[in-house]
C-alpha cells in the first residue's frame, strides 16, 4: 500500500463532489410531510405511515454517514501509520544527496505553475511590497518573482551558494545590483542558519521553489529563524509541496521532493505564533502559505534613499 494512494482516496471522499448534503435531502422530505399534513383533506393512517418512514431514513441516513466517517477515520489512521517512514525518507535524502547538487540543477529544476496560479501568487506578493521596509527572498536564483519584490528597500537575497546568488542578480542593471544584499547561508550545519541577517527588520520574506525541497524539521527550522527576523505584521510567503494532497505524496515517492503536509506545518507556524493569512493549493506542484507575524508593520522612513555616500580618502 502507498501513502498516495490512501491519500488520494481520502481527498476524494472530502472533495465537494462527495458531499453528501444530508441537509438537502431530509429538508425536502420534511417539506413533503408538511405539506401533507397540513391538506384539508386527511388519510391519516397514510400519514402516519410517511411520518415513521421520514424517521427511519434519518436514522438511517445518520448511520451511512456514521459508516462513512469511520471509513476517513481509518484513512487517517493509514496516514499517521506510514507517514513517519515518509519523513525518515526525506530527512534520509536531504542529508546525505540533496547538499550535493550542482548549481546547474538547482537554477534549471522548476515547478510547474499555471498562469493562474502564478498571476494570483504575485498579486499577493505585491499587497507586502513596500519601500519603505526591506524584504528577503530565499533562493531567488532566476525565478521571475524576484522582480515583484524590487520595490522593497533594501532587498536581502539569500542562498547556499555565491553561484546561485549572481544568477539571482544577474538580470539586473549594475547599478541595482550594487544596491542588493546578498548572503550564502548553509542549513546543513546544526547552528544558526540566518545569523549573519539583522533580527525585527523585514516586512516580507519570500520564498518560492526552495521549501519544496526541505524536510519538515528544516521548515520548522525556518520557520523559527524567520519569524525573529521579521518586524511585527511583517510576512512569509513561501511555496511547499503539499503532502496533504496525493499529487504531492507522488512527488515524494518519485524522489522528486519532500514530505511536507500542509497541515503539519500550519500547526508547526500556529505554535511558533504565526498568523495564518491563507493556505492556497493551485495545480500541479503549486501550493503556498500566506502568514504573518502579529503586530502592526511600521517604519520611520519619511523617504526613499536615492543617493549614496561617496568616501574621500
Amino acid at each position: 500500500m502507498k501513502l498516495s494512494q490512501v491519500v488520494a482516496y481520502l481527498n476524494m471522499l472530502e472533495s465537494s463532489d462527495m458531499d453528501p448534503a444530508y441537509g438537502n435531502i431530509t429538508d425536502k422530505l420534511d417539506d413533503i410531510l408538511h405539506a401533507v399534513k397540513n391538506r384539508d383533506l386527511q388519510y391519516h393512517s397514510t400519514t402516519a405511515d410517511l411520518d415513521e418512514k421520514l424517521v427511519g431514513v434519518k436514522d438511517s441516513i445518520s448511520k451511512f454517514d456514521q459508516s462513512l466517517q469511520s471509513l476517513k477515520q481509518q484513512l487517517r489512521n493509514d496516514v499517521d501509520r506510514l507517514a513517519p517512514s515518509y519523513y525518515a525518507e526525506s530527512w534520509k535524502r536531504y542529508e546525505q544527496e540533496m547538499c550535493f547538487e550542482t548549481v546547474e540543477h538547482l537554477i534549471n529544476r522548476k515547478l510547474s505553475i499555471e498562469f493562474d496560479d502564478y498571476e494570483r501568487l504575485r498579486n499577493v506578493i505585491k499587497n507586502y511590497t513596500d519601500w519603505r521596509l526591506p524584504g528577503m527572498v530565499l533562493g531567488s536564483r532566476q525565478e521571475t518573482f524576484v522582480e515583484d519584490m524590487v520595490p522593497m528597500d533594501p532587498l536581502y537575497l539569500v542562498d547556499h551558494t555565491q553561484e546561485l546568488l549572481n544568477a539571482a542578480m544577474k538580470p539586473f542593471t549594475q547599478e541595482y545590483q550594487r544596491r542588493l544584499r546578498p548572503y550564502v547561508i548553509n542549513d546543513w550545519k546544526d547552528t544558526e542558519i540566518l545569523t549573519a541577517i539583522p533580527p525585527n527588520q523585514f516586512g516580507l520574506v519570500f520564498a518560492y521553489n526552495y521549501f519544496n525541497w526541505k524536510p519538515i524539521e528544516m521548515i520548522e527550522r525556518f520557520l523559527i529563524e524567520i519569524y525573529q527576523k521579521l518586524r511585527p505584521g511583517g510576512a512569509l510567503i513561501f511555496t511547499y509541496n503539499e503532502c496533504d494532497n496525493w499529487y504531492g505524496v507522488g512527488a515524494v515517492e518519485n524522489a522528486w521532493m519532500c514530505y511536507t503536509p500542509g497541515s503539519r506545518i500550519q500547526t508547526i507556524a500556529k505554535n511558533l505564533g504565526y498568523k495564518i493569512i491563507n493556505r492556497c493549493t493551485g495545480a500541479g506542484d503549486i501550493a503556498w502559505f500566506e502568514m504573518r507575524k502579529p503586530g502592526e508593520i511600521r517604519s520611520l522612513r519619511g523617504g526613499q534613499v536615492l543617493a549614496r555616500v561617496i568616501r574621500r580618502e
